[in-house]
C-alpha cells in the first residue's frame, strides 16, 4: 500500500518550463491508472445501485460509458444520485432523440419494445482513413478494410443496416484511393482462427521499420523459420505534429557533448558527460577554485599524482588514469566511484538506529547499516596501508587540523599497521555522527583473529591465510567464546530457535549459553535439503518423494487427465517439476543400491500413470522408458552426479568440496566394521556401471566442455546396459515358469507346477512325488 500510495501522489509534469504536482486523479498513461479507474468505478455503481430508490431494469457500463434505461420521470433524481457518491466525479447525461441514443460506436434505437443496434460515427467524422498512398505496408491497408467490414458485422443485427454500412463502407474506401479489386477481395476474405496444436514450433514476432521494398523481402525469407515480421512506419504525421511536451534547456539536457572556453587565452576543454551538464559544469568550477595553492603544494600533489599512476590496480584504491598538470588548470580524471564522495554520503545518513551507534530516538532513513561502516573502515584503511607501502601517502587525507586525524597519531606519525587504522577509522564515523561508538575496544583488538570478519569485502589478515594452508580448521582465540563475541557485537542469539546437531556421535551434545542447555536436534534442514545426525539419507529421500508425490497429485486433473495434451508436453513438465523435486542436491548424495532402487520404482510409478498403463497390461519398465523417451532413475542421479565430481576438481585448491574428495585421515584410524560409504567411492561405482575409466578421469574433467560429452555418451551407453541386463533377468524368470509338464494318469490333465492341486483332487491316489 505504500508503493502504491507513492505511485497515486507523486505524479509531476512540466509545462512552459514549470514544474507542476497533480493533486485530484491519477496520471495518464501509467499502467496503475486503468486498475486505480476500474476500481473507483465500480465501488461508485455499487453503492449507487444499492441505494438507489428508482428500478434500474438495465445497466451496462464500459470503463466511464454507461447505457442504462431509466423511467422519464426518474431520470434527473437518479442523476443526481450518480452525482452524490463522490464530488470529484461527476457524470454527465445524454438522453434518446428520436428513440435513438449511440453507445460507444453503437448507434441503438428502440421500435415496437425491441432494441436495435447499428454502426455509430460522431458528426465531426471525416470518413478519412489509411490512404492507399501512405508509405505503409500492404498488410496494414487491408487490416484497414478488414476491421470495418468485421465491426459492420458485429454490431448490425439487421440485413438491411449490414447492407447500407456495406455500401457506405465502399464509398469510403473509394473515397481514400483504394480500388475496387483490393475492396473486393479484403471484404470478403474469411477470418481465419488459431488452433492449438502441441507439435507445432511456437511463433516468434520481430518487429522492423518498414523500408518499402525491403521489408517484404525480409518477411518472406523470414517466414520458412517461423518468425513473422511485424512493420513499424519510421515516421509518421503524430510523431511530426504532436509532440508537445516541454523541451529541456541545453544546461537541463543530459548525454551532451561540451566545450569550456579560457577567458585569458585562445586554449579550450571539450568534455562528454552522461550525467545533468550543469553538475558537470559545477564540478568544472570547483575543481578550477583552490587557485591560491602555494607552488610546494601543487608540488606534492603532482608527485604523488606520478607515484599512483605508477601504482598497480588494488581493489581499495581509486585507480588514477591520467592527468593534465602542464598548462590552466589541474585536470584529474580518475576511476568513477558510485556515490561518490564517501563522507559526502555518511552525512546524507545522519540519523540511523543500528547496532553500533544507538538512539532509540532516532529513526532509519537509509539503508546504511552498522556492517557497512566496519567495511568502510576496513577497506579505506586496507587502502592506505597499501598506499603507505608503496610512498603514496605524503599528506593525512581525513578532516582539518583542528581535529585528530584518521591517518595519525597524536603526535602527527602517520599509522600504517591496518588494526589501528581501522580503530581510527571506526572512531572517526563515530565523531562524524555525532554520538560516541559502541564498539568495544576489545573486539577491535581481536579483528584480526575473529573468523567472522571475513563476510567484511577485503582479503583475510596474513596470520588467518598462513593457518587456512595449513589446517582445515581455525584456531578458536583464546578467551573469546561464540556467545562472548556476539555479545561484543551486540547481537542477541534467540535460545529457542538455537538448536544443536552432531553427527556420528554416541553422546548426546551439551551445549550451555547464560545457564541454558541448547536442544539436541535430530535433524536439520537447510535450503529445502534435510540433514541427519546418523548420516543418512533415508530421511531426506523420504521428504523429497513425499513432496515429488504432493506435485504429482496437484498436477493429475491438469495434465495428466488431460487427453488434449501430447506424451511429449507430459513427460516434458513431468522432467521439469516433479524430477527436479525428487533429486533435488542429489548431485552431492551419497546413496546406497537399495536407496536408488526405492527412487528408481517411484520413477516407474509415475511414468504408468503419465502414460495411462496399469499393471493388468504387462509392459515391461523397458518399454515405459521407450514410449515416454526418459532415462532410467539410476541414469539420472548418476548424471548430475557426474556432472558435479567435474565442477568439484575444477575448482581452485582450498575449497571445501575439493578438499572434502581429496581429503584422507591424517592420523588414527576407521572405527571397527564396514567403512562407510564415500562420495569418491559412490562415483567410482558410477564410473564403472557406465564404462568411465577411473584412473585418469581427471583428464576429462579439466575441460567442462569434453567432461560433460564423455559423461554424455557414458551415460547412454549405460542406460543401453541397464535396459540389456533387465532384458535378461525377465527372461530368465519367464524360462523358470516354463518347467517341464507330464500328463496327470488321472484326469488327462496338463500338470506343470502345481501338484498339490493334483493330490487335492485325489485323495487317496497312489501318486507320489519324490
Amino acid at each position: 500500500m505504500d508503493l502504491l500510495n507513492i505511485c497515486l501522489t507523486s505524479t509531476y509534469f512540466q509545462y512552459n518550463g514549470k514544474h507542476y504536482k497533480q493533486l485530484h486523479g491519477t496520471a495518464m498513461g501509467s499502467p496503475v491508472s486503468v486498475v486505480i479507474a476500474e476500481i473507483v468505478m465500480q465501488n461508485i455503481e455499487e453503492r449507487a445501485l444499492s441505494t438507489c430508490r428508482q428500478t434500474i431494469p438495465l445497466w451496462l457500463r464500459y470503463v466511464d460509458d454507461t447505457f442504462t434505461a431509466v423511467r422519464h420521470d426518474e431520470i434527473d433524481a437518479f442523476h443526481n444520485h450518480l452525482n452524490e457518491q463522490n464530488t470529484d466525479i461527476q457524470f454527465t447525461r445524454e438522453v434518446e432523440e428520436n428513440g435513438k441514443l449511440p453507445f460507444l460506436d453503437c448507434l441503438v434505437s428502440h421500435n415496437d419494445n425491441s432494441l436495435r443496434t447499428t454502426v455509430y460515427r460522431k458528426p465531426t467524422h471525416t470518413d478519412r482513413l489509411l490512404d492507399e498512398s501512405s508509405y505503409n505496408p500492404t498488410s496494414h491497408k487491408a487490416t484497414t478494410i478488414r476491421t470495418l467490414t468485421r465491426r459492420a458485422q458485429l454490431v448490425c443485427d439487421s440485413t438491411d443496416s449490414l447492407s447500407d454500412e456495406n455500401k457506405y463502407l465502399h464509398r469510403v474506401f473509394t473515397k481514400n484511393n483504394y480500388n475496387n479489386d483490393f475492396i473486393r477481395r479484403n471484404t470478403h476474405r474469411p477470418t481465419t482462427t488459431t488452433e492449438t496444436n502441441d507439435t507445432a514450433t511456437p511463433t516468434t514476432t520481430a518487429t522492423i521499420p518498414y523500408i518499402k521494398g525491403m521489408s517484404e523481402n525480409i518477411s518472406r525469407i523470414l517466414l520458412p523459420f517461423n518468425i513473422r515480421v511485424a512493420h513499424k512506419p519510421i515516421t509518421t504525421l503524430r510523431q511530426l505534429l504532436t509532440n508537445v511536451k516541454d523541451k529541456d534547456e541545453p544546461r537541463n539536457r543530459q548525454g551532451t557533448i561540451y566545450k569550456i572556453n579560457c577567458s585569458d587565452c585562445q586554449a579550450s576543454y571539450i568534455g562528454e558527460t552522461g550525467r545533468n551538464l550543469t553538475t558537470r559544469l559545477t564540478e568544472h568550477r570547483r575543481a578550477t577554485r583552490k587557485d591560491d595553492a602555494s607552488e610546494s603544494d601543487k608540488r606534492d600533489l603532482i608527485n604523488e599524482l606520478y607515484t599512483m599512476k605508477q601504482l598497480k590496480p588494488h581493489p581499495r584504491v581509486i585507480r588514477l588514469l591520467g592527468c593534465v598538470t602542464e598548462s590552466g588548470a589541474l585536470l584529474v580524471l580518475i576511476e568513477y566511484v558510485p556515490f561518490g564522495d564517501l563522507l559526502g554520503y555518511l552525512r546524507k545518513s545522519r540519523g540511523l538506529n543500528d547496532t553500533y551507534f544507538d538512539d532509540p530516538d532516532i529513526r532509519p532513513q537509509t539503508n546504511l547499516t552498522s556492517q557497512q561502516l566496519m567495511k568502510f573502515s576496513w577497506q579505506i584503511a586496507d587502502g592506505m596501508s597499501y598506499l603507505s607501502s608503496k610512498s603514496g601517502i605524503k599528506k593525512a587525507i581525513g578532516p582539518t587540523e583542528s581535529k585528530s586525524s584518521p591517518l595519525k597519531t597524536s603526535t602527527g606519525e602517520i599509522i600504517t599497521d591496518k588494526s589501528r587504522l581501522m580503530k581510527c577509522w571506526v572512531e572517526y564515523y563515530s565523531e562524524l555522527y555525532g554520538r560516541s561508538s559502541s564498539v568495544l575496544p576489545s573486539v577491535l583488538d581481536c579483528i584480526e583473529r575473529l573468523p567472522i570478519m571475513f563476510e567484511i569485502d577485503g582479503p583475510p589478515p596474513r596470520k588467518i591465510s598462513q593457518r587456512q594452508s595449513v589446517t582445515y580448521r581455525l584456531e578458536r582465540p583464546l578467551g573469546l567464546t561464540f556467545s562472548d563475541a556476539c555479545e561484543a557485537f551486540r547481537l542477541t542469539i534467540s535460545l529457542k530457535k538455537t538448536k544443536v546437531m552432531s553427527q556420528d556421535n554416541a553422546a548426546t551434545p551439551a551445549v550451555t549459553i547464560t545457564d541454558y542447555i541448547l536442544e539436541a536436534a535430530t535433524q536439520f534442514t537447510y535450503l529445502g535439503s534435510t540433514t541427519s545426525n546418523n548420516e543418512c539419507l533415508e530421511v531426506e529421500i523420504g521428504k523429497r518423494s513425499g513432496k515429488a508425490a504432493t506435485n504429482m497429485a496437484k498436477l493429475s486433473s491438469r495434465l495428466w487427465e488431460n487427453n488434449k495434451l501430447t506424451t511429449q508436453s507430459k513427460v516434458a513438465v513431468y522432467r521439469a517439476c516433479i524430477v527436479s523435486t525428487l533429486l533435488f542436491a542429489s548431485e552431492s548424495w551419497t546413496t546406497y543400491a537399495s536407496q536408488e532402487k526405492r527412487l528408481n520404482i517411484f520413477h516407474m510409478r509415475c511414468l504408468r500413470r503419465i502414460l495411462s498403463i496399469s499393471w493388468t497390461d504387462k509392459v515391461s519398465n523397458n518399454e515405459v522408458l521407450a514410449r515416454a523417451n526418459i532415462p532410467s532413475m539410476f541414469t539420472l542421479i548418476r548424471k548430475r552426479r557426474l556432472r558435479w565430481l567435474g565442477n568439484v576438481y575444477q575448482m581452485e585448491d582450498g575449497r571445501i568440496p575439493k578438499d572434502l574428495l581429496y581429503g584422507e585421515l591424517e592420523s588414527g584410524s576407521r572405527p571397527i566394521g564396514r567403512p562407510k560409504l564415500r562420495f569418491k567411492d559412490v562415483c567410482k561405482r558410477d564410473m564403472l556401471a557406465t564404462g568411465l575409466p577411473t584412473d585418469n578421469w581427471e583428464l576429462h574433467a579439466a575441460d567442462r566442455s569434453d567432461w560433460r560429452s564423455v559423461c554424455s555418451l557414458a551415460l547412454q551407453a549405460g542406460e543401453e546396459r541397464l535396459k540389456a541386463e533387465a532384458d535378461d533377468r525377465r527372461a530368465k524368470r519367464r524360462a523358470a515358469m516354463n518347467k517341464a509338464t507330464f500328463l496327470s494318469e488321472f484326469c488327462e490333465l496338463l500338470v506343470q507346477v502345481v501338484f498339490v492341486g493334483q493330490l487335492d483332487r485325489h485323495e487317496g491316489s497312489n501318486l507320489k512325488i519324490d
